[in-house]
């Protein structure tokens, strides 16, 4: 009789082992960031998607005074609302995967935790990060230079097909197109876009990510982030050109931010991809995106040599602050603000993302 009672207890002992490592497996150890030690916002999806109002017109619909009159009539939670709108109405608008359940709060901090950890640690040669734009200092200085002709600077551009690929896309894009017909070879493009335009064309592509739309919530967050950023950019470039303010600081300023928005959502794809049964949470992507769009992009554009100016903005940059004096800030808070209006006004999700050259 005693070796059933002890047979019994290590059954039991055994069973109870089993409960705790199933639960284990469901409960990540939160992974504290070096830097900031993140926390899971109380976000409710729909809390975010604002009904149509009086400052739903597109941003630029009857120029830019008007597009600088709306954001400035915006108060901060109706602004705030519209930044969170971005990223958000993807989660509004896509139906729920059916493999996938909302998790608890824990594991939802857990995965936040794990990538701010890896983001805080993101290495400037890992798969999200675009590659260092070898042609910057070369084409900045044709496009400087009065000499240069359309033929020379798409020469230049010719060098690298999957920037020429992507020139032609931006050039096409909502954002940047000033022409009906579409701009189909590069030649044509320098020669319609002029040098000005031109600049600002080549900075968007060269920083363009890789976005792997798989179709996945995730996937087209990241796609309506970067829409948002290059009609962010614009607008902060055209803000700054009417303040007396380089516009093209205040462009590069905009693209680095989504760079680093776009880049924070991959990681956190990659997150979700290992936990295939726990849906993505909105209220993540947003304290992620807060927290870590800016530090990101400041990291990945460190071997990159842009200006200290460029570089201090990054590092003072806060997502939710009217009251920054810094020109680039304030540039970028508008051109930001402009550009959730107008996909605000839009009203519908952001469109697939095209295959990427070289990806």
């Amino acid at each position: 009789m005693f070796w059933i009672a002890g047979v019994a207890a290590a059954l039991l002992v055994a069973i109870l082992a089993l409960l705790i490592a199933w639960r284990a497996r469901d409960a990540e150890p939160p992974v504290r960031s070096p830097r900031i030690a993140p926390v899971l916002p109380d976000y409710d999806v729909g809390r975010w998607l604002l009904p149509e109002g009086d400052d739903a017109a597109p941003a630029g619909g009857d120029g830019g005074g008007e597009a600088t009159r709306r954001v400035e009539a915006l108060t901060p939670e109706r602004a705030r609302a519209l930044l969170r709108e971005v990223p958000l109405r993807v989660f509004a608008l896509m139906p729920p995967d059916p493999a996938t359940l909302p998790a608890a709060e824990g594991v939802q901090a857990g995965i936040a935790a794990s990538v701010a950890a890896t983001l805080a640690r993101l290495d400037a040669d890992a798969r999200h990060v675009p590659r260092r734009p070898q042609l910057l200092p070369q084409l900045t200085r044709a496009i400087n230079d009065p000499r240069s002709t359309a033929q020379s600077i798409a020469g230049i551009l010719g060098q690298d097909p999957a920037l020429a690929a992507n020139l032609l896309r931006v050039a096409n894009s909502v954002a940047y197109r000033r022409r009906p017909e579409p701009m189909e070879n590069l030649e044509r493009a320098v020669a319609l876009l002029g040098n000005d335009g031109l600049r600002q064309i080549v900075m968007a592509a060269l920083l363009q990510p890789v976005i792997d739309d798989d179709g996945s919530v995730l996937g087209r967050c990241a796609v309506a982030l970067w829409e948002h950023t290059l009609l962010a950019a614009a607008a902060a470039a055209g803000y700054a050109a009417d303040s007396g303010e380089d516009p093209h600081a205040a462009q590069l300023l905009a693209l680095l931010h989504g760079l680093g928005s776009v880049v924070v959502v991959q990681v956190l794809r990659d997150a979700y991809a290992r936990r295939v049964a726990v849906a993505p949470d909105g209220g993540v992507v947003a304290g992620l995106l807060d927290a870590w769009a800016a530090p990101v992009a400041l990291r990945i554009s460190s071997g990159w040599a842009i200006s200290e100016r460029t570089r201090q903005a990054l590092a003072a940059f806060q997502p939710f602050d009217a009251g920054a004096d810094e020109p680039l800030l304030v540039a970028l808070r508008h051109g930001r603000l402009a550009a959730a209006l107008q996909l605000h006004a839009a009203g519908e999700p952001a469109p697939a993302a095209e295959p990427q050259a070289g990806a």
